[in-house]
């Protein structure tokens, strides 16, 4: 559409005789518009200016006054905290948003009427980190900054008159400075469009800011010459109010002075005319509309009260409105009238053509013309340097294996190139030169044809050098089995986790999370086998000792820890000691040697480290026990579901490794086993040069890649990564039927 316009415009059309009309310009129509006509440098104009409703600075005002009617939630409160409309900060106050709405969840806060409200909840989680020996300076400053807004919301009049609460609201955020910051539009250095987009915006703002000041002076000479200017209104009445009248007002129209192409909604087209008129969105359910679903009667027993009745008690307006809807804009057309429809939404799913589309090219004896699916028009079809530019770019830089299109002519293809470079657009062209060779690298290693690079996951430089400090292992920093699981996972774990440092905010669950839960049972089966006596016989007294102390444990845990909503703890609580009971009734026989017995731990009671060729690795055995053949048994709980264990138990899996080099240090009496023991666990570099397959060599190799800076991505389950929002390549289904063929694995 936006090419059929500069089309004409290079024609010799005057842009304001050229109209495109859309059913509603709503929903974000007309910025996708203005967008697309932006890029090729169209001018453009709407005749009505958008709703003042939706704009960024009434919604935050209308935010304010329901917020303090909902004691504050805390999502909102977040949003309000996170504003860059508004200054809310002091002097020494330096937390960035994120670091507020962490500590926020973090508390697991509600509101300000639930538990205690919003400070007992913040003060609890500085008394948590307190215990834990963590830093709670950023949760002191979001207390403050979260009672002063609080304070300065209640102030708002709960009853008083009209003018009052304008007042009251204007004042507020003066005093938070929505003012001063919407007359300093902030430094943008990204070239002109979107410094254009930045000012667009910046006039948007201070458009609805002078419509929320006009709406409440407005309301408030509208209750006084209706004699209604002393009565006092709820602050819940006068949001009410304040939306109602906000409603029905607009901003000033968007877009160029002055002779520009005209986007209007069909309704607006009867009595005007253009020399072209182009009609977009001509898909059914959009033009003609859906009809109203009516609540109570469906639209076979409306036909049949109409027919009963024998006349239209139920007006089917779609079924009259909008055929002459469409009529009367087609008739504003004096040259020639252009319709569109897309062939797919934006997800990709075939849409329905309009019947007025059907009806017309029927009328007119012609049949559709449809224009190829390409985000990147051809050479010919360029319409501005943006469209050019990239076309360009996509025939020279591209992968001819991965492209969805044919390559172009190499002749062509080079001689647009030249063109281009010799152009006033030669600056982006170099940067996307740069971004272009940083992407066919990461595709191909990705795909396994060429092993990874500065772009695709192996570091160079300063950024070597800091992983291969971050990884040295040694024994004042050891490696734990996470972290080797986590490389060999994939690399970008490693990567955003230990060197970027990424992290994600914990989730508000109403439930005990799985990580506290297996915290919780750990604690009590450590703290009931220590109080016990051994072995386990298998009577009553050993299950009713083990509730009396899983009832104590999960006491102290609760006063610990966040455990979800008091009344599903309870029940959880219940489940928990029923599995704990029914793991001690197999247990008969049980002696136990060692509980969460700790290595490589800077603590008087923790084993030294297990060092393998300098590397130095610690953790945490969960039992270890004697077996009736006086063997050794190493024993790790888990209490996740059996799909997620066997994937730890697979072949490469460091975890399985780690276990068995982590008893292998401390029991040298394990006995014969199936496995070749010697070879698996051979700590001696010497005799693992023989070439045997054995877990520490494996484990000194990884760390190796891991010191050299290798952070490839090796996607095997991106499904719970919680960096998946962050990567770029994402775990493609391995079913055939999903995926067209078995994706590769390099």
């Amino acid at each position: 559409m936006a090419r059929r316009c500069a089309s004409l415009l290079a024609a010799g059309t005057p842009a304001d005789t050229i109209a495109v009309a859309a059913r509603t310009l709503a929903n974000g129509v007309v910025e996708e518009l203005a967008a697309a006509f932006d890029r090729l440098g169209i001018p453009w104009r709407e005749r009505r200016g958008r709703p003042a409703l939706p704009a960024a600075p009434v919604r935050l005002a209308l935010s304010l006054l329901e917020m303090v009617e909902q004691d504050f939630p805390r999502e909102p409160l977040i949003d309000l905290l996170s504003s860059r409309l508004l200054w809310m900060r002091q002097d020494g106050e330096h937390l960035p948003p994120q670091v507020l709405a962490r500590c926020l969840r973090e508390a697991h806060v509600r509101d300000d009427e639930t538990e205690g409200g919003i400070a007992a909840r913040l003060q609890a989680l500085s008394a948590r980190r307190a215990r834990n020996g963590q830093e709670a300076k950023d949760v002191a400053e979001t207390e403050v900054r979260v009672s002063r807004a609080i304070s300065t919301l209640r102030k708002l009049p709960e009853r008083a008159t009209l003018r009052e609460h304008g007042a009251g609201l204007l004042e507020v955020l003066g005093r938070w400075g929505l003012h001063r910051r919407l007359r300093v539009p902030e430094p943008v250095d990204a070239g002109p469009l979107l410094e254009r987009a930045v000012s667009a915006a910046l006039a948007r703002d201070q458009a609805a800011l002078r419509c929320l000041e006009e709406a409440c002076s407005g309301l408030a000479r509208a209750a006084a010459q209706v004699g209604l200017g002393e009565k006092r209104f709820t602050r819940a009445s006068f949001a009410q109010v304040l939306a109602e009248a906000l409603s029905d007002a607009s901003l000033p129209p968007g877009g160029a002075r002055g002779g520009a192409v005209h986007l209007v909604e069909l309704r607006e087209l009867p009595g005007r005319s253009f020399d072209h008129l182009l009609v977009i969105g001509l898909v059914d359910g959009e033009l003609p509309a859906r009809p109203a679903v009516d609540p109570l009667l469906s639209d076979e027993e409306r036909r049949s009260v109409n027919r009963a009745a024998r006349r239209n008690v139920f007006r089917d307006s779609t079924t009259t409105a909008e055929p002459l809807l469409f009529h009367l804009a087609l008739s504003s057309a004096r040259k020639s009238a252009a319709l569109f429809w897309p062939r797919a939404d934006a997800s990709g799913r075939e849409t329905v053509r309009s019947p007025f589309a059907d009806e017309a090219a029927r009328a007119l004896g012609r049949s559709a013309e449809g224009v190829a699916i390409a985000s990147i028009p051809a050479p010919e079809d360029c319409a501005g340097a943006t469209d050019l530019l990239a076309r360009a770019a996509l025939d020279a830089f591209a992968e001819p294996a991965f492209r969805v299109s044919p390559p172009a002519d190499a002749a062509r293809a080079r001689a647009l190139i030249s063109a281009v470079a010799a152009s006033s657009l030669a600056p982006r062209l170099r940067r996307i030169a740069r971004a272009a060779i940083a992407e066919r690298e990461r595709v191909r290693a990705f795909v396994g044809e060429i092993a990874p690079g500065r772009f695709s996951g192996q570091l160079s430089g300063a950024a070597r050098q800091i992983a291969a400090d971050q990884f040295r292992f040694g024994p004042e920093a050891p490696a734990s089995a996470h972290q080797l699981e986590e490389h060999g996972t994939c690399g970008f774990r490693t990567l955003g986790h230990r060197l970027l440092h990424l992290k994600q905010d914990e989730e508000d669950d109403a439930e005990l999370g799985a990580r506290e839960r297996g915290t919780l049972l750990h604690r009590c089966l450590e703290r009931f086998f220590r109080q016990v006596p051994l072995p386990l016989r298998g009577i009553p007294e050993e299950i009713a000792l083990l509730r009396e102390v899983a009832d104590q444990e999960m006491a102290a845990f609760a006063e610990e820890t966040h455990v979800g909503h008091r009344a599903l703890w309870e029940l959880k609580r219940g489940a928990l000691i029923d599995e704990l009971c029914a793991l001690i009734e197999t247990e008969k026989g049980a002696q136990p040697l060692e509980l969460e017995r700790r290595f490589g731990f800077a603590e008087p009671d923790s084993w030294p480290a297990l060092q393998i060729d300098g590397v130095h690795v610690r953790g945490a055995i969960d039992r270890i026990d004697r077996g009736s053949d006086g063997a050794l048994v190493v024993l790790d709980y888990k209490s996740g579901r059996i799909e997620s264990l066997r994937r730890k138990l697979r072949a490469d899996s460091v975890d399985a490794q780690y276990v068995s080099l982590k008893s292998a240090r401390r029991t040298p009496t394990l006995g014969e086993s199936k496995v070749d023991l010697e070879a698996l666990l051979e700590l001696d570099p010497q005799r693992r040069k023989q070439g045997k397959p054995n877990l520490a060599e494996a484990v000194v190799a990884r760390v190796a890649r891991m010191r050299d800076g290798f952070l490839e991505v090796r996607p095997l389950d991106c499904d719970y990564c919680d960096l998946k929002p962050a990567c770029r390549l994402v775990a493609l289904p391995t079913d055939p039927d999903e995926n067209g063929g078995e994706v590769p694995r390099a």
